[in-house]
């Protein structure tokens, strides 16, 4: 109850909870507890795909590719893992579904729904109404300082100033190409086995 009333909920980053309220006490973490379930979490999502990666505590990656032709639709396997996690451990689950990382993570960070999926092609649209603050690249400082400076408060903004890619590379200089290709969507990171 009172840590609803300071504006704090379930799930939260610490992070995110320490720049808001400075007067929250904070306890450590088991690690011990946390590392046997993510490896339990691990085990079981592993039954669905044989290609799973761990995100730290943060969550999992899964490659289907190939998968829905033997399970069938994306959404359903999804259905699938929540249920069965939470079968086995009375936790609750969302999953982002589409055809990289950066967008699944996104999803799982914004969208409410238990399960969201976005459509190849979709990425940039998907992303358009969202915070510029959803994107990994925006955590460096110079990066916020020019958002900030032409406030900036929705990724279609930055979809527009990119059409006149000069002028986005002298605004984001290193990280323009970065940022260009995050705030469509884009992403090629493979998903990389993790060994438990």
């Amino acid at each position: 109850k009172e840590a609803k009333e300071e504006g704090l909920s379930i799930g939260m980053k610490v992070s995110v909870i320490k720049r808001m309220n400075l007067c929250v006490q904070l306890l450590p973490y088991n690690s011990s507890l946390y590392n046997r379930m993510n490896k339990y979490l691990y085990q079981t999502i592993s039954n669905f795909t044989p290609i799973v990666e761990s995100i730290d505590y943060e969550g999992f990656y899964l490659d289907m590719k190939g998968i829905q032709s033997i399970r069938g639709d994306a959404k359903n396997n999804a259905l699938n893992i929540i249920n069965c996690i939470y079968q086995k451990t009375n936790m609750n689950s969302k999953i982002g579904i589409s055809s990289n990382k950066l967008v699944s993570k996104i999803i799982s960070n914004v969208v409410e729904e238990k399960i969201c999926e976005v459509k190849k092609g979709q990425e940039a649209s998907f992303l358009s109404p969202l915070t510029p603050f959803v994107l990994p690249v925006v955590k460096y400082k110079s990066v916020q300082r020019i958002i900030k400076f032409l406030w900036i408060k929705k990724i279609n903004s930055l979809q527009s100033i990119a059409f006149d890619k000069e002028v986005f590379q002298i605004l984001f200089g290193v990280y323009a190409h970065q940022l260009l290709r995050q705030s469509n969507g884009q992403d090629s990171s493979a998903i990389k086995s993790s060994n438990f």
